[in-house]
């Protein structure tokens, strides 16, 4: 194999990459992936740099050189899966990008340490900073750090000011530590509020140290009905108030997937009626739906069906 087998060679011609790469034994691992740039007429890029070894039963993340990405003018669409952190700041300004996807970026900590690379500062908003200059941004991404408590420490209040206002359709997943609920509301609160003209949003919170749930897993059921008891205790659970939602007056679909632990409540569940544009709503929390009062139902009904219906 030719040592210098990540430098891509230029092609003219290509509008579209998909690129995962492997990882040989005793390659060098910081070695990066290179020369995409060159490519000139790239509309298109999706990168894959979590590569797993075979011969060392070990997953790795290949550096990818992205210093130059911002000369790529025609480039709409670009996805990183896995990427180092550090390499974020390499990024550039991306004006033209409509379409943004980071999924489960690698932060190397004492959790999950690395062979090639020394433990990492935290993950925050600064690590981000590149999305503000994605001003015609539509489609945002971020699958976040969410398994370790020492892998970031975001202001969600900061990412929010990096986001296009006009983007259409956000999905971020991210994580708390359990005693860090004021967090959770805040973040919440944050991303209902700010963009108003979204019309899909999807958030998932995961609780990073909740405790394991007691459960007969002889029981059928009992799995789901133990998911069900930590929401129902949750002591601070988060406020899915459909008044305030209908101030997103573009919003067509609406997922909510917190954890059990924070839990969730609804409220003015009868303002649905008035979310005109609205076709899909899935609340959950962690695989769960979660159920409407039939008192609130009744009303949507009374607001919506026709006289033939309610006949």
């Amino acid at each position: 194999m030719k040592p210098n087998y990540r430098r891509l060679p230029a092609l003219n011609k290509l509008k579209s990459l998909n690129l995962s790469t492997s990882k040989p034994h005793n390659e060098n691992e910081t070695d990066p992936l290179s020369n995409i740039e060159n490519s000139k007429n790239l509309e298109s890029i999706i990168i894959n740099t979590s590569a797993y070894c075979r011969d060392t039963d070990m997953t790795y993340n290949i550096p990818l050189d992205l210093k130059n990405f911002h000369t790529l003018s025609k480039l709409k669409k670009l996805e990183l899966n896995g990427i180092h952190v550090p390499l974020l700041k390499n990024i550039g300004k991306l004006v033209n990008i409509e379409s943004f996807e980071l999924t489960n970026p690698r932060i190397v900590t004492e959790e999950q340490p690395d062979d090639f690379f020394p433990i990492d500062k935290p993950m925050t908003e600064k690590d981000l900073n590149f999305i503000k200059y994605m001003t015609n941004l539509k489609d945002l991404k971020l699958w976040l750090p969410r398994f370790h408590s020492k892998s970031h420490n975001f202001d969600y209040k900061k990412i929010v000011t990096l986001i296009n206002p006009k983007i259409k359709k956000l999905e971020i997943f991210c994580g708390f530590a359990k005693e860090k609920n004021k967090d959770v509301h805040e973040m919440y609160k944050n991303f209902t509020s700010s963009l108003k003209e979204l019309e899909e949003l999807n958030i998932n919170i995961n609780c990073i140290d909740a405790p394991a749930l007691k459960y007969n897993d002889k029981i059928e059921g009992a799995y789901e009905k133990a998911k069900i008891k930590r929401n129902e205790q949750a002591k601070n659970p988060i406020l899915i108030d459909f008044l305030k939602i209908k101030k997103m007056k573009n919003i067509k679909e609406f997922k909510i997937d917190i954890d059990g632990y924070f839990g969730i409540r609804t409220h003015n569940t009868a303002e649905i009626a008035n979310l005109e544009k609205l076709n899909k709503i899935n609340l959950e929390f962690v695989y769960r739906e979660l159920k409407i009062d039939i008192k609130e139902l009744r009303l949507i009904f009374d607001r919506i069906a026709t006289k033939r219906q309610k006949f």
